[in-house]
């Protein structure tokens, strides 16, 4: 899976070397680019994530990778989050 690294300064001139680790981190991952991501729900067991997008078709995922500002990610999170997950967000 090859994703354009070019919208975003500390990635664009990163090189060989970060795209490898990208690269790496992605590998047998199913990514979603250019989502719009409403909310994120936490299962009442803890282990998985339901997220909820522009398309108003939740998923449930292992995990979520934010690469956005800390901000949005609270505000996706708001109802999951502990008070110190609140607070360090």
């Amino acid at each position: 899976h090859d994703c354009k690294l070019t919208t975003c300064v500390t990635w664009k001139d990163a090189g060989k070397g970060i795209r490898q680790v990208f690269a790496k981190l992605i590998e047998d991952t199913t990514v979603h680019l250019n989502t719009r991501v409403l909310k994120v729900d936490v299962t009442a067991d803890g282990s998985k994530r339901i997220l909820h997008d522009q398309s108003d078709t939740p998923e449930t995922f292992d995990r979520v990778i934010f690469a956005c500002p800390c901000n949005a990610v609270s505000n996706m999170l708001a109802n999951s989050l502990s008070f110190l997950e609140d607070t360090v967000l």
